[in-house]
């Protein structure tokens, strides 16, 4: 039988050994361990005398941190382009985003290039300009650089798969378009269309009696 070496006082890692503990339901050997990050926890013997010798979790955060800070868009705080590409990588990779099913779960990915890497995405967009947001100029295309923009709200409507298309005395517009035109605004015209209106009579200035 091989005798147990006595790991107490020995440093694997960041985790510091303060002694035995309890062995696993499995029979396995573990030890009492505290972080240097002052965190303790209970560890396998196994998973000490790995090459790295691990950490609470908080190596993990630290090189996290570490990304996120060295190009300077989280260090005091998450700059709003940071935040862009963080929201874009969520909706297409994260089944629980409360929007997955209307990107990722629909087949709309983040190309490579960004999706590993927000300095190459701040390198092909540059900063976030003011009171605009990252836009696909084809809505069933991909978060790449040649397919997406910085776009006002207006030209993101005009783009969006759900701005539906009305028809009038021959002439076809977008719903926002009509608003512009007749001075309408656009949450009135798709009202009195999900209310049955025909196109005609939701571009009314008229209210249907």
């Amino acid at each position: 039988m091989t005798k147990l070496i006595d790991l107490t006082g020995r440093k694997f890692g960041r985790w510091t050994v303060l002694g035995r503990a309890h062995n696993s339901i499995a029979g396995q050997t573990r030890w009492r361990c505290q972080c240097s990050c002052g965190k303790c926890g209970i560890v396998q013997g196994a998973s000490l005398k790995r090459p790295s010798g691990g950490s609470c979790g908080c190596a993990n955060i630290d090189a996290t941190v570490a990304r996120s800070t060295k190009h300077g868009h989280a260090t005091n705080g998450i700059s709003p382009t940071y935040h862009t590409w963080a929201g874009m990588k969520s909706r297409c990779t994260n089944p629980l985003h409360k929007n997955y099913s209307l990107y990722g779960g629909r087949g709309i990915i983040v190309c490579e290039r960004w999706l590993n890497s927000f300095e190459a995405f701040l390198a092909d967009m540059g900063e976030k300009p003011a009171k605009k947001s990252l836009d696909r100029i084809n809505n069933d295309g991909p978060y790449s650089p040649e397919n997406c923009r910085w776009a006002s709200q207006k030209q993101q409507c005009r783009n969006s798969k759900i701005n539906r298309l009305i028809t009038c005395n021959g002439v076809t517009k977008t719903i926002i378009e009509w608003s512009e035109l007749l001075s309408i605004h656009p949450a009135t015209i798709s009202d009195r269309l999900q209310r049955g209106w025909t196109g005609e009579e939701a571009l009314s200035a008229v209210k249907k009696r």
